[in-house]
């Protein structure tokens, strides 16, 4: 407990640091809209499958910019720490104004704490491969590693949560691609329907003038 307290606090330090240190830098360079459709699956027992697909608009929410689908399947381990592996399938917009196929294909590992009765705090490690597709007659491999941080506040007698977030990638031979920095809400209609609000700055450090502002709409409904 004491542990998972510092990297609360660290993270606090953290974000607050960047929010005072990007009030100095320039605008993004482009805002995006995302939405996504999720529907999970519980048909073993502690395992889930989970179906999701999405659209994303770039150029400041003018055009479509990706398409993708995603298959995945999450185990349970205990009530802190969970597993699960992944396939997606995307369809991205390159400089050319021609979608370009890749598959990426993924693991993660998630630890989850129960702060108190409000307040949750997980973290997710993730590792991934992403082969690029270009005309059918190359293919480009990158290896990622990602990290991501939430903290959540849960209002019970509403179902509403609200949270913060924070992810690193990191690019196999080059060093921290980007970082993403996440706040937002969800709401719950019962048992089976959740509805998600999040506004993310990415700040992208290998190339500036990919930095953005995402605003992210997802509903997921559970079978």
């Amino acid at each position: 407990m004491k542990i998972i307290r510092i990297k609360i606090t660290l993270f606090f330090i953290l974000f607050s640091t960047i929010l005072v240190f990007s009030q100095n830098e320039d605008m993004p360079k482009d805002i995006q809209v995302w939405n996504g459709l999720e529907l999970k699956y519980k048909g073993l027992k502690k395992t889930e499958f989970i179906f999701e697909s999405g659209v994303r608009f770039v150029d400041n929410a003018t055009v479509v910019g990706k398409y993708f689908s995603d298959l995945s399947i999450k185990r349970r381990y205990n009530d802190m720490f969970s597993y699960s592996i992944g396939y997606r399938y995307l369809l991205n917009k390159n400089n050319n104004l021609v979608f370009q196929e890749k598959n990426r294909f993924y693991g993660d590992v998630r630890f989850k704490q129960d702060v108190s009765g409000v307040v949750d705090v997980s973290f997710r490690t993730r590792v991934q491969t992403q082969i690029d597709s270009e005309f059918g007659f190359s293919q480009n491999i990158t290896n990622k590693l990602r990290e991501k941080f939430k903290c959540v506040y849960t209002l019970k007698n509403i179902d509403l949560d609200f949270f913060i977030g924070l992810e690193v990638f990191y690019l196999f031979g080059e060093g921290v691609e980007k970082i993403r920095y996440i706040a937002g809400l969800e709401k719950s209609f019962g048992k089976k329907i959740d509805l998600g609000f999040n506004s993310i700055f990415q700040n992208d450090l290998l190339e500036s003038t990919e930095s953005c502002l995402i605003f992210r709409t997802t509903l997921s409904y559970s079978i």
